[in-house]
């Protein structure tokens, strides 16, 4: 009972990642070119046929029509499906990871929960009662189980959010090399929408938070101060922010880590003329998951 729900909740949640992924594949296109993101619907770029709903699964649609489109046999990018299998990706390592792993950040990251443990043995114990006894089903509507499942929920889209606005930006920079400030103020609302989330999860320690969170945040957006005069002017805000998100969700002992992708960014702009410093901070922010996870998972 409990493996499976678990599994049906982390698919769902991985779902709706790739849902995401669908969306911000229309906001990495439209969004620099000044278009609107509701008119017009999904259509070809070659033949403006409108997209059916049906080819608008995520991933698989571009599978089934081998990467064309229906009506003009034009080529589909494969970023599309990339994008999309990315978000659905990072959606489901971030719910399993807290959901089957345990893993809920260190005290010295914004998006620590330290009352987790008593949310999940809450949820083990609604659990253990269900199955001693599957009559009484009135145990899987005990406060703490939900509790502990839409708060974990939460907690996990507040992560991929952080890793999706990386990617949106990396993704813009690549091919635009500077990105719209619109784009710029949704990945730096990113971490305040966070603080606000792990502030409702653990109320209690809400300068401990606010401390962390500042700390975290400043120093991530600060570091990429080492590099200003070899960013352009057009690019800083975007840097700064790409700075935040990453002292965000690493803390404030890892915030100055920016640096050092940065660092690398440059070295590869200066021989491809290609903005990576997105794509690095994405790269970052998921594998800094990965790791804490597997941690947590066999500590």
């Amino acid at each position: 009972m409990t493996a499976a729900f678990l599994a049906i909740l982390v698919g769902w949640i991985a779902i709706l990642g790739a849902a995401f992924g669908s969306f911000f594949n229309v906001v990495i296109w439209r969004v620099p070119e000044g278009m609107s993101l509701i008119s017009p619907p999904s259509h070809c770029p070659k033949c403006g046929a409108r997209v059916r709903p049906f080819d608008n699964v995520p991933v698989l649609a571009w599978l089934w029509l081998r990467g064309r489109c229906r009506d003009c046999k034009a080529p589909i990018s494969a970023r599309y499906p990339f994008v999309e299998f990315l978000c659905c990706a990072v959606a489901a390592l971030y719910g399993a990871s807290i959901l089957v792993g345990g893993w809920i950040g260190f005290a010295s990251q914004t998006l620590n929960w330290s009352d987790f443990a008593e949310y999940s043995a809450a949820w083990e114990a609604a659990v253990a009662a269900f199955e001693a006894d599957p009559t009484q089903t009135t145990a899987l509507t005990f406060d703490g189980y939900w509790a502990a499942a839409q708060k974990a929920v939460a907690l996990s889209f507040v992560w991929a959010f952080a890793a999706y606005a990386a990617l949106i930006l990396g993704f813009v920079e690549w091919d635009k090399g500077a990105v719209p400030k619109s784009l710029v103020l949704f990945a730096a609302a990113v971490p305040g929408v966070g603080l606000l989330t792990i502030l409702t999860l653990d109320g209690g320690a809400f300068a401990e938070h606010c401390g962390v969170f500042f700390a975290s945040v400043g120093l991530g957006a600060a570091s990429t101060a080492l590099f200003w005069r070899a960013i352009s002017r057009s690019e800083r805000a975007e840097a700064a922010a790409l700075g935040a998100l990453w002292g965000f969700c690493a803390g404030c002992w890892g915030a100055a880590l920016v640096a050092v992708l940065l660092g690398v960014a440059t070295a590869v702009r200066r021989k491809t003329g290609r903005n990576v410093f997105g794509l690095l901070v994405f790269a970052a922010i998921v594998a800094l998951a990965v790791g804490e996870s597997v941690w947590f998972a066999t500590r």
